[in-house]
């Protein structure tokens, strides 16, 4: 696995297949702000063309603390790595990863003053599956899922909720929200 100073996944290769699991040429834990300008309610009504108003948080110009080492050991590395989103609000980010586990925890504290503004975090995979299932212990936020995948399942208390990975048309557009 390969992180920037960003903070951002330039690489990361699946251990047992030795396939590359991030596209060429785009980033995982990639922090992105949106403008929420609805046409009616505020923080509900989520328009599609939020998706032109795309702006990218964290790129190597714009954050203020570089990534940097904050534990190490010989089971666990600790990342971690600050800069401000907006106009008045910050993000902390730290990045775990150990030896023990197959996954990356990603532990984020955002000091959040904005106002009509969303953050999403996109992490692009290229896997080949019939879906995905995602188990929502932690805020969670899928934009960008690779083509392969035909859908996503996310674990809620409730039960399983399906959601499509691609465009949607008009009849299924109030399924482009994803719990977290």
């Amino acid at each position: 696995m390969e992180i920037d100073s960003s903070g951002r996944i330039s690489s990361m290769i699946h251990h047992s297949s030795g396939n590359q699991v991030i596209p060429t040429k785009l980033f995982g834990n990639q922090l992105v702000l949106f403008d929420d300008i609805p046409l009616y309610w505020d923080a509900w009504d989520c328009m599609d063309y939020h998706i032109e108003t795309r702006n990218v948080v964290n790129r190597p110009s714009c954050t203020e603390e570089e990534v940097h080492v904050e534990l190490a050991t010989p089971l666990k590395v600790t990342l971690k790595w600050s800069q401000p989103v907006g106009h008045n609000s910050r993000v902390h980010q730290k990045i775990h990863v150990t030896a023990v586990h197959s996954f990356i925890e990603f532990e984020t504290r955002v000091e959040w003053a904005e106002n009509r503004k969303f953050l999403k975090v996109e992490f692009p995979v290229e896997v080949l599956a019939n879906q995905v299932k995602v188990l929502c212990f932690y805020l969670l936020i899928l934009t960008k899922l690779n083509k392969f995948f035909i859908q996503a399942s996310f674990d809620t208390q409730f039960g399983f909720l399906n959601r499509p990975n691609h465009k949607v048309i008009d009849f299924t557009a109030t399924s482009i929200h994803l719990p977290s």
